[in-house]
C-alpha cells in the first residue's frame, strides 16, 4: 500500500477507507436531502445504518423547517480560485442562491456545516461483518444542496466545503474541551433548525471523547464532479492532518 505526504498534514494512500483504525473519523461529502444513494455515501450507509438514520433525521429537520443565512465569500475559495469560476460557467446544474460578482451569498442550512456522528452501538455490534466491529465516527460535510443534476455548482460546492471544514474544526475543538471538562463523556456538537448549535449525546458509550484521527475519501471528486485538488487545497489551508484514501 503506497502513500504520499507533502509538507502539509494531508497524507494520500491507496487502499480502503473502511480499513481506518477503530476510533477514527471517516469524512465524506453529503447532499442536504437525506440521501446516501451512490458512491462512497452508499457504502457508508450499508456499513453504518444507524449513522445514516441520524444524518437522514438531521436533513429532514432542515427540510421541514428551512432556514437561510447570508455568508461572506470575500475571503473564500469561491472568488479566489480562477478555475472554480471557469468550472461554474460550464456547469449544467441548477442555479444556487449566489452571485460571484458580490461578496455574499444566501445559504440554506445545513449546507456549509458539518455533522459529527459518534460510533453507534447498532453499527459496530450488529454490523460487525462489514466493519470488523470497529468504532468509526462519521463526519458529514454538507457541500451540496442537491444531488444528481440538481447538485450545487462546483464553485458553490467548494465554498460550502470551506465553510463545512471550518465548522468541523470548531466542533472538534469543542469536543476536545467537553471531553476534558466532562471526564471523557461522548458528545456531538450539531446545529438546530435555526442554525444555532447544541451539544447532544449521540451514543450510549462513554469514554470515546473524540476521534483518534481523521480519514477521508477524495470527497467532492466523484458524483459532485469537483477536481480533488481543489477540495484538498481546503484541507491543506485549514491546517488539518488527514489520511486520504483513494
Amino acid at each position: 500500500m503506497s502513500s504520499t505526504r507533502d509538507l502539509s498534514g494531508v497524507v494520500e494512500r491507496e487502499g480502503d477507507l473502511f480499513d481506518a483504525p477503530s476510533g477514527a473519523a471517516l469524512i465524506h461529502a453529503c447532499n442536504s436531502q437525506g440521501v446516501w444513494g451512490k458512491g462512497v455515501a452508499e457504502a457508508i450507509k450499508t456499513r453504518y445504518p444507524a449513522a445514516f438514520e441520524i444524518y437522514r433525521s438531521h436533513c429532514e429537520t432542515h427540510l421541514t423547517n428551512p432556514q437561510y443565512k447570508t455568508v461572506s465569500t470575500s475571503t473564500s475559495t469561491l472568488n479566489e480560485v480562477e478555475e472554480i469560476l471557469e468550472l461554474k460557467s460550464n456547469d449544467d446544474s441548477d442555479d444556487d442562491n449566489s452571485d460571484t460578482s458580490s461578496n455574499t451569498r444566501a445559504i440554506r442550512a445545513p449546507e456549509g456545516t458539518a455533522l459529527i456522528i459518534p460510533p453507534q452501538r447498532g453499527d459496530y455490534e450488529n454490523n460487525s461483518d462489514n466493519n470488523g466491529g470497529k468504532k468509526h465516527w462519521i463526519i458529514c460535510l454538507f457541500t451540496s444542496g442537491g444531488f444528481g443534476r440538481r447538485r450545487s455548482s462546483p464553485g458553490v460546492i467548494l465554498h460550502n466545503t470551506l465553510l463545512a471544514v471550518r465548522d468541523m474544526k470548531e466542533q472538534l475543538a469543542l469536543l476536545g474541551e467537553g471531553n476534558e471538562s466532562k471526564g471523557g463523556d461522548n458528545h456531538s456538537h450539531n446545529h438546530d433548525e435555526a442554525g444555532n448549535k447544541d451539544y447532544n449525546c449521540k451514543d450510549e458509550d462513554e469514554g470515546l471523547g473524540m476521534p483518534s484521527g481523521l480519514w477521508s475519501c477524495r470527497f467532492n471528486s466523484g458524483l459532485f464532479a469537483v477536481p480533488w485538488e481543489l477540495s484538498r487545497k481546503v484541507l491543506v489551508e485549514e491546517g488539518l492532518t488527514v489520511t486520504v484514501v483513494n
